[in-house]
């Protein structure tokens, strides 16, 4: 069973369809979940990031179309617990990142998963963590 974990930057990208790449790296992800072959995960605070994202790339009522079909996904939200995030912290000391993007990071080395991301500046900094796939 493959274990994706997805950021803001990717499905954004994904379903507006802005890049051919991510676009196919989703289409194979979401046919791997209809098929019972993967699972989405993403962390706690996803929705907030990707309205966040919607509300500066979009107008409003597009916004709002396409909030609803990533809240109908079927993503498992991972619920970090206290020890968790002393690593996530540690993490992001070690590679000078944010806590959020390291936290989707985390996630996929626990589940030992790959973190979807279009975020080229955490890809150059962690990579050598693993569990992480740049689509560009």
């Amino acid at each position: 069973m493959n274990h994706y974990i997805l950021d803001a930057s990717f499905l954004v990208v994904a379903l507006l369809k802005n890049n051919p790449k991510v676009t196919e790296k989703w289409n194979i992800a979401s046919n791997e979940v209809k098929n019972e072959k993967a699972i989405l995960h993403s962390v706690s605070f996803f929705l907030s990031e990707t309205a966040n994202a919607l509300r500066y790339t979009l107008e409003k009522e597009k916004a709002i179309v396409y909030l609803s079909l990533i809240t109908n996904l079927p993503i498992n939200y991972y619920n970090l617990q206290p020890e968790d995030w002393t690593v996530i912290l540690d993490w992001s000391y070690t590679h000078n990142t944010t806590v959020y993007d390291t936290s989707y990071h985390y996630i996929a080395s626990l589940l030992k998963g790959t973190f979807l991301t279009c975020d080229s500046k955490y890809y150059q900094k962690a990579q050598k963590e693993g569990f992480i796939e740049l689509i560009k």
